[in-house]
């Protein structure tokens, strides 16, 4: 599934064309750019093809030094048996450095397999640089001086952060993700139940890998009247649609969860290979813990997963054909995994119990870990220096007030709502004293009330915000 997502091209290249080819393009908008090799190239080219079907063009990345110093935009491709049919149409574009004759494309013993017609070829800003080895590549191919290779995408910030995060859970198998509002604490918890389950970022058009995510993944929110009825068992009433009711015992969502897990666990071959099931509690800290597990405090601990750690549940006296694993205790199968997310400062909650958090690892997300947020927002992209400078502006004056820590800091979620506040697609004076009054002051006026200094911090906050006072 991997492989079928090509998304450009990476090469090595040390030589001193490329400021040239910058100069020529600059005459004529377009220009011509060739390699003499590119792994997998039959495979390759129709992927190329469609996207430039569904796009208009791909990207292509020089690389020197190991990381990327300049990107041709790509809007079409030739070989040598495809040339003499497409080059009529390139030539009508008057493109630099364009031959006749795709032979001509060589430079002493390197001859060229591919020719790519470019619209844009820059130099990439030191800042923005890519190092090589964020690049997942086709096949896991090596760019070198001579082969080009196709890259799948590029490992972002958020990308690596979810990666190490994933390994902390395999190991702990029980995680809390905890942090600032609006840091994507929740989105972040199901990609890292996707890089357990599917070994990727989910992408839920994938038909496969949509039914695999609704198998072995769950979610539930937690909240002040959630209890164990809900999540682990309970009575139910049943109507039998002539005006009797009765009740009837039923599982509550992670003990259905559990069986679905402990069916795939049994029927593995091996137990390292068995399918992973995550179970995603949002808000864990919202609900009243000890009311909602119950005796599963001792079976969540990962020190007794399985049968080591098998309870009898409260109602297990009602259970008859509904056995779990034929046996009257109930236990959390060793191919479980549970991450929660919760806010630190929720005033609206107790702190969670010890107990509880004796039996989690716990990550931090920090404002700034998930920022690739703004960028990936088509819309807010082209404004992404402007709404990181003030983010970053606001969050560091957040830490000069006493008392206040990383976790009163913003988040990106709250600046996508930027998005609704665009002017003629522009972000305005009028867009940010929107994101503020509809958004920001609230939630800061409530981080401050019944402090002694708010109104003052308040208004040093909004300074920070509008960039008057830099931080």
């Amino acid at each position: 599934m991997w492989q079928d997502s090509i998304s450009g091209i990476i090469a090595r290249d040390s030589t001193d064309w490329q400021q040239d080819f910058v100069e020529a393009l600059k005459e004529s908008g377009s220009g011509v750019i060739w390699k003499d090799q590119l792994s997998d190239m039959n495979d390759i080219l129709p992927k190329l093809r469609q996207l430039i079907k569904e796009k208009g063009f791909f990207y292509y990345y020089n690389i020197s030094n190991n990381k990327t110093n300049y990107r041709a935009k790509i809007i079409d491709f030739a070989t040598k048996d495809t040339y003499d049919d497409i080059a009529p149409d390139w030539k009508s574009r008057n493109p630099a450095w364009f031959c006749d004759d795709f032979a001509s494309y060589s430079d002493n013993s390197q001859i060229a397999v591919i020719a790519f017609l470019v619209d844009e070829f820059k130099p990439i800003e030191p800042k923005d640089q890519i190092y090589v080895d964020r690049f997942i590549t086709y096949n896991e191919k090596q760019a070198s001086r001579k082969n080009a290779v196709a890259y799948l995408k590029i490992k972002t910030d958020f990308y690596i952060n979810m990666k190490n995060i994933a390994s902390l859970l395999r190991y702990s198998k029980n995680l809390i993700l905890t942090g600032a509002p609006g840091t994507g604490k929740t989105y972040l918890a199901k990609q890292i139940a996707a890089q357990m389950i599917l070994g990727k970022e989910y992408d839920e058009n994938v038909a496969s890998e949509k039914e695999k995510m609704e198998e072995q993944y769950d979610f539930v929110q937690f909240h002040p009247s959630y209890d164990y009825t809900d999540f682990v068992e309970g009575l139910r009433p049943i109507d039998d649609g002539k005006g009797n009711v009765s009740f009837r015992r039923e599982d509550g969502i992670f003990m259905k969860f559990c069986r679905r897990a402990l069916k795939a666990y049994n029927n593995a071959t091996d137990e390292e290979k068995a399918p992973k099931y995550v179970f995603v509690i949002d808000e864990i800290n919202r609900g009243e813990l000890s009311k909602i597990f119950g005796e599963l405090f001792f079976c969540i601990d990962p020190g007794y997963r399985g049968k080591d750690g098998k309870v009898k549940t409260q109602y297990n006296n009602l259970w008859k054909e509904d056995k779990f694993d034929d046996s009257d205790f109930f236990f959390i199968p060793k191919n479980v995994y549970i991450i929660g997310t919760m806010n630190d400062i929720d005033r609206s909650v107790e702190s969670m119990d010890f107990a509880m958090r004796r039996r989690f690892a716990f990550k931090e997300v920090k404002a700034e870990d998930n920022m690739e947020m703004l960028k990936a927002n088509e819309a807010l992209a082209p404004f992404y220096d402007k709404i990181k400078e003030r983010m970053n502006n606001l969050n560091l004056c957040i830490l000069t007030i006493q008392g206040f820590t990383t976790a009163y800091q913003i988040g990106a979620a709250y600046f996508l709502k930027m998005t609704n506040y665009l002017v003629d697609g522009k972000v305005e004076d009028q867009s940010w004293m929107n994101l503020w009054e509809n958004h920001l002051y609230g939630l800061l006026f409530e981080y401050l009330r019944g402090l002694p200094n708010a109104k003052d911090d308040l208004e040093k906050l909004r300074r920070a915000y509008k960039l008057e006072d830099k931080y």
